[in-house]
């Protein structure tokens, strides 16, 4: 394979619909007698793959942006958990203190009323 077919197949994981094209127009470029036309049409080449490559830096750049951002804010809740475990063992331990009460209440008010029947 010549070098620029190498560089085409390295790019092929990228999704793109240039791909094909862009080997078409290498092809193209290299198999033509060397001319101002030719010099001009690898040119404009050149220039399509510097904005396909900067295409790709940008996306890759906001990609990265967005790992760490997504990596903040899983950091930021496993901080968090701690506070949150102590503030649900709050709310269990007030709500069992609740319960208890309302059946420590509940038995007083059966042991009063098993002992109003016999006296009606």
């Amino acid at each position: 394979k010549q070098w620029y077919q190498r560089r085409v197949a390295i790019t092929a994981g990228i999704p793109m619909t240039l791909d094909s094209k862009f080997a078409d127009r290498l092809d193209r470029y290299h198999s033509e007698k060397p001319s101002c036309d030719i010099l001009k049409f690898g040119a404009e080449l050149a220039e399509d793959y510097k904005a396909y490559a900067n295409h790709i830096l940008a996306n890759t750049g906001d990609l990265v942006r967005d790992q760490q951002l997504q990596r903040n804010g899983w950091d930021s809740v496993i901080k968090n958990l701690d506070k949150v475990a102590s503030g649900f063992d709050k709310r269990v331990n007030t709500f069992k203190e609740l319960y208890n009460s309302f059946v420590a209440k509940k038995e007083k008010s059966t042991d009063c009323d098993s002992a109003l029947i016999p006296l009606l």
